[in-house]
């Protein structure tokens, strides 16, 4: 009892960051938006099946079918997901 294996994994994401300086473009308004920084980052990269959560609820040896039987303790990762932001620096 109380046996549970789960496979080995590797996860890599990817992060790429840019900032666009508009002071050396010739904009000087002090108003105006100095910096433009441009975020594209990818989680999961190789889109790999894990568990990110193992016994967070507990590992309960009830098996008379109780609330605790039915105790949800492992989780399942996030697959691939793709983000982007745009950050004015003013």
């Amino acid at each position: 009892m109380g046996d549970y294996k789960l496979p080995t994994y590797w996860l890599a994401n990817f992060g790429l960051i840019y900032t666009l300086d508009m002071t050396h473009l010739g904009m000087r308004n002090p108003t105006a938006v100095r910096n433009l920084v441009f975020a594209f980052n990818i989680y999961n990269l190789a889109n790999t099946r894990y568990a990110s959560t193992v016994g967070q609820n507990g590992f309960t040896m009830d098996n008379q079918g109780g609330a605790a039987y039915n105790n949800q303790s492992i989780l399942l990762g996030a697959p691939r997901q793709f983000f982007g932001s745009v950050k004015a620096e003013f």
